[in-house]
């Protein structure tokens, strides 16, 4: 499973070009691939619910495929509002706030889980985040 999760990434990220080139560009494709997450996070919260699990194996499978499409635009974006030296802070400012992020939400989101009983908590907090995210790219 690993191995077909990886291998789908790696095609992903070398390809996600491919999606930008789609989309016209960087900003646009962003948007679009944060409507992509909303849409399966939104998914998540019945297939959690109803215990399908097949098909919430299938979302995360596409999740983790869509973060490699998105890691790549995230970078680039980045890049085209800085300078060339500063392409190493950048990736590790990247790196740092993907981290941080992770250590704030992942106690809050087992306690959820723990304290509510099943796993629809994930697609909650996937669809509220989302949404949120949605809601500020749109004002900018």
């Amino acid at each position: 499973m690993y191995f077909g999760i990886h291998l789908l990434s790696s095609v992903a990220s070398r390809h996600a070009h491919r999606l930008a080139d789609w989309q016209g560009s960087e900003e646009r494709t962003a948007h679009f691939i944060w409507r992509i997450e909303w849409l399966l996070f939104a998914c998540l919260v019945p297939l959690l619910w109803f215990k399908i699990y097949a098909f919430v194996i299938v979302s995360f499978v596409l999740l983790e495929v869509l973060q490699n499409f998105w890691r790549p635009v995230l970078v680039s974006r980045i890049n085209a509002h800085s300078t060339p030296e500063m392409g190493t802070t950048t990736l590790s400012i990247e790196s740092h706030a993907k981290l941080f992020a992770t250590m704030l939400i992942a106690p809050l989101l087992g306690l959820a889980v723990d304290r509510i009983g099943g796993f629809w908590p994930v697609g909650v907090v996937g669809v509220v985040v989302a949404t949120g995210i949605l809601m500020y790219l749109r004002r900018t």
